[in-house]
Formats: structure tokens, C-alpha cells, sequence
């Protein structure tokens, strides 16, 4: 796996053996690429066969000059990434429901239109953006022409209407609630979405397929109480069974992703978490066998916690590469969000053809331990222990006492980035703790030093931090041997170093601002 470590960022290499790299990947050693393109980075590379490992030693960084193209397009108001499976839904004519177990979980459009003219659009604008079927929300629609809307279907369609007590939008009364799914039915809808404490109640669904739906917005149960309910809506009859809980820690997606492991290959089940730490359960959905994942409009448009986009699923996890077989890495933090971790390595991944996914882990400092441990088990839905993460704030410090190895540097700086799979105890993987943090800084800095010695002409203005703007150009210094010392870091625009703060797109809250490192660009 290739990782990178970038000042500011806050992550470190997910790692494991050297990087080979293929001819015309876009990727070159820093020495020979661009002054203007370098980064402050370093690579690492993991499950690739037949190198030696390189672990407290220096190695050449690398420049992602063809990422950075790649990162560029995520920028975009429509990201465009020729890798990606854009592949359209299956029309209304040829396929409406989706029966068979899927390849790869499918991606389902939460719609929020609050018209039937509003939705008819959405419907058009999901499948345009690579949804393969769509929820219709009746509870958010004010007085719906189901008939108008299902007729203007271009997808499968899965109808619901959920009441204030599932945290929708509708006030009537109960009867008045499951006539309109009962409608729904009558009138061809694909799907009809019912709570599976209510189905009793649900006059008739037509030709619709049944999802009876369990959802906890407080916690995840155990995974005893997850079959017993997951068995009870089969029993009732339920064609899609769904199990949505909530995630006060990233090891209670373990729950879910078990229960997903037990179910037969004939009894689609969808399983996710919601809120922050649910994240994984939803970019995941295909290595875990769910039979789909729901997903927002856009950003701001969400339907439940912790729903990502459909641009942000296609693009950023790559959904619909991710099988059973693909590696997961993560990166462990609090707060992660603002990380720029997952954009870089899945787009390496995707530059390499490597069968990986990166995804946040929002890890408290207490829970620390306990998520590497339960992921470290090999056992843990078929085979889903984290093949390695990258490690930020507060956890740098703390995750050397967890690891079953501690490279020397790590060891002698007091802290480590990176906590790298080197093979399995019995049935738990083992992981080495590194630091690639200091390569990183101490190339910055070696890299500054050489351009501003190499004189004026070689070393364009800094630009002052998140402005833009460029600043005077600085008087010409002597040029005398360089020290660390000559260094000032911090947003003043006449100091030697201008950082900026970065972002990227509706997926994070950052966006990406120019800033150098003594001349050297390192957006």
C-alpha cells in the first residue's frame, strides 16, 4: 500500500514492504521530478511481495505528480476520474428489482425533495450521478403524486415513509401512514420500506418487494440481539431485511459487519451504522456484503448521520472497485475528518491498480487500544482485520505501547505515524509502529535551505497563508551554509515558511490554498 506523509496533513504511511513502482504510474523519486511539483512527502508501500522492508532508514520521497492531477478533479464541482465504474442503473423497463445478491453492494440515493416535481428531478439527477436505484421519502414530500412519481421513474425505486418516532417527517396518524406505503404498492413501486414492529399493519404492498427495517439512533446491540431481530423480519416475511444502528465507537461496526458475515447469500440484509463513527459501514458495504448503501445527494442534503455522498462513495472510497477480497487500511484519529489521508491514498490506489481502500477511524483516546485490538483479529467478518493504519493526533504517542514491534526511530523520537501488518500471532495479525514523520519535515526543510541558497532567481515569493495573495519578493541572502536555525515557521508572509490550511470538496472540510515551503509549492 502506498502512503504518504505530508506537513499539516496529519497522517502518516499506512506501510508495509518498499513500493514497486510500474512504469508510467505518475510517480517519480523527489530528486528527479520538478522543483515546483515536489511535496513533502515519503512513500511506503504495503502487501507487495519479494523487497526487502525499509523501516528507520531514509528513503528517496516522493513526488505524486500525476495524483495531484488526480486530487485536482476532485476539486471539481463534478469529479471526473476515468478509473471509476460509471456504469448507469438498470432503466425501470429492464430491471426494476434487484434481487440477485450483487457483485458490489449497490449505491441508493436518499432523496429530499420536498415536491413531486422536486423529486421526479432528483430521481433523473441520481442516476445521472451513479446512484443504482433510489429512496423515495414520502414523510418529506408535501401532498405526493405517487402515481406522477413512480411513472417518471428511471431506476428502482424503494418507497418509505417514516414517522417522527424514526426520525421522519410524518405527523399523521398511523392508519393514514402505511395507506401510502400500501399505495406505493398498488401502484408498481419496486420496494416498500416498512418498520418491522409495524408490518402487521401494512394492508397490502401490490407487487412490491418487502424491506422491513430495525433502526436504534442510541446505540448497536449486541450480535445475539441483532439475529434475533434480523430472524423475527425474515419471519415475517421480509424479502431485504435492514439493520441500522448507531456507532458510539468504530468497533461496534463489528457488530454489524458479523451479522452481515451470518446471513445466507439468498437473504439480502442491509447493514450499516450511522454517525461519525459508522463511516466505515457505509464506504464498506461491499467488502462486508451488504446489499446496499444509502447515500446523500449531496453534502448537506443527508438523510440520516453519517451518510455520505454519492460523489464521495464513486470517487473518494471508489464503491463499486471495493469487493470481498479488497485490503482496508485506515487511518486512526480525533478528530479525523479534516484529514486529507483518504483522498491521497485512494487515489494511489487507484494510480497502482491496487485492490485497497483507506477509510477514517474516529478513534476517542480512550478506545484506542480496544479498536486495534478488535481489528487486529483475523476472524472478524471472514477476513477484515486492517491491513495497516496511519496514525494522527492524540494517538502518536500512545499506539507505541500497543504494537507488537517498535522500529528504533520511532522509539528513540517517543512516537509513530504508522503501525504496519508483519505477519499474524495465532488469530490476530501483528503490527510494527514506525515514523515517517521526521523524513518528512527534515526534507521540507533540506529542500528549503537548498532553494534559498541556491539564490533569488531560483526561489519564487511566498504567498501569505490561505490569502492567495503573493508577498514581496525577499532581499537577496547570502549565501553561506544553512542551518536549522535560520528557519522561521508560522503565517507570518515574510517568514521563509508560509503554511496554509487544506481542504478538499463536499467529503471534508478543507480546501486546498497555495503555500510554500521557502519557494517550494507544496499544493
Amino acid at each position: 500500500m502506498l502512503g504518504f506523509v505530508q506537513l499539516g496533513a496529519g497522517a502518516g504511511a499506512v506501510a508495509g514492504t518498499p513500493l514497486v513502482l510500474p512504469k508510467n504510474c505518475g510517480l517519480v523519486p523527489t530528486s528527479q521530478a520538478p522543483a515546483s511539483q515536489r511535496s513533502a512527502v515519503t512513500g511506503f508501500a504495503g502487501d507487495t511481495p519479494n523487497k526487502t522492508r525499509f523501516f528507520g532508514r531514509k528513503v528517496s520521497a516522493l513526488a505524486f505528480i500525476k495524483g495531484k492531477a488526480l486530487l485536482a478533479d476532485y476539486r471539481e464541482p463534478k469529479m471526473t476520474v476515468s478509473a471509476v465504474d460509471t456504469s448507469k442503473a438498470p432503466s425501470a423497463e429492464s430491471s426494476n428489482v434487484l434481487t440477485a445478491p450483487p457483485k458490489s453492494s449497490y449505491i441508493c440515493a436518499s432523496l429530499t425533495a420536498e415536491t413531486t416535481e422536486e423529486c421526479i428531478r432528483q430521481m433523473a439527477k441520481a442516476v445521472e450521478a451513479g446512484a443504482d436505484l433510489v429512496e423515495i421519502r414520502l414523510d418529506y414530500i408535501r401532498d405526493p403524486d405517487i402515481k406522477q412519481i413512480l411513472a417518471a421513474r428511471v431506476c428502482p425505486a424503494i418507497v418509505t415513509n417514516r414517522p417522527l418516532r424514526e426520525n421522519g417527517r410524518f405527523e399523521g396518524s398511523e392508519e393514514e401512514r402505511l395507506g401510502l406505503l400500501a399505495q406505493a404498492g398498488e401502484l408498481g413501486a419496486d420496494y416498500v420500506d416498512v418498520e418491522y414492529d409495524c408490518v402487521s399493519g401494512l394492508r397490502t404492498r401490490g407487487s412490491a418487494k418487502l424491506i422491513l427495517s430495525y433502526h436504534n439512533y442510541t446505540s448497536t446491540p449486541s450480535l445475539e440481539e441483532l439475529r434475533a431481530i434480523h430472524d423475527q423480519m425474515r419471519a415475517s416475511g421480509a424479502d431485504v431485511t435492514k439493520v441500522a444502528t448507531f456507532a458510539n465507537r468504530v468497533t461496534d461496526n463489528l457488530e454489524v459487519f458479523r451479522l452481515l458475515a451470518s446471513v445466507p447469500d439468498d437473504a439480502p440484509c442491509i447493514g450499516l451504522c450511522m454517525g461519525p463513527c459508522g463511516l466505515m459501514s457505509r464506504a464498506l458495504a461491499p467488502k462486508v456484503g451488504s446489499f446496499l448503501t444509502f447515500a446523500a445527494m449531496d453534502s448537506g442534503k443527508e438523510t440520516a448521520p453519517g451518510q455520505l455522498s454519492i460523489d464521495a462513495l464513486k470517487n473518494l472510497y471508489r464503491f463499486k472497485k471495493i469487493g470481498p477480497t479488497t485490503k482496508v487500511h485506515a487511518i486512526v484519529g480525533s478528530p479525523v475528518a479534516q484529514s486529507m489521508s483518504p483522498a491521497i491514498h485512494n487515489a494511489a490506489f487507484q494510480e497502482l491498480d491496487l485492490d485497497c481502500v483507506y477509510v477514517p477511524l474516529l478513534v476517542a483516546p480512550e478506545d484506542l487500544e480496544h479498536t486495534i485490538r478488535s481489528f487486529a483479529k483475523t476472524e472478524v467478518a471472514g477476513d477484515f482485520a486492517i491491513a495497516g493504519y496511519s496514525v494522527t493526533i492524540p494517538h502518536k504517542e500512545a499506539v507505541l505501547r500497543l504494537a507488537d514491534e517498535v522500529d528504533p526511530v520511532a522509539q528513540a523520537i517517543g512516537a509513530g505515524n504508522t503501525l504496519v501488518s508483519v505477519g499474524t500471532d495465532g488469530p490476530r495479525r501483528r503490527y510494527m509502529v514506525t515514523n515517517t514523520d521526521w523524513l518528512a519535515a527534515i526534507t521540507a526543510v533540506e529542500d528549503g535551505i537548498r532553494a534559498r541558497d541556491a539564490g533569488p532567481e531560483a526561489t519564487p515569493a511566498a504567498s501569505a497563508s490561505g490569502s492567495g495573495s503573493e508577498s514581496e519578493s525577499e532581499p537577496e541572502r547570502q549565501k553561506s551554509p544553512s542551518t536549522l536555525r535560520d528557519w522561521r515557521f508560522g503565517n507570518d508572509p515574510t517568514s521563509d515558511v508560509t503554511v496554509s490550511t487544506w481542504t478538499l470538496n463536499d467529503w471534508s472540510p478543507w480546501t486546498v490554498k497555495r503555500s510554500t515551503f521557502g519557494g517550494i509549492e507544496v499544493t
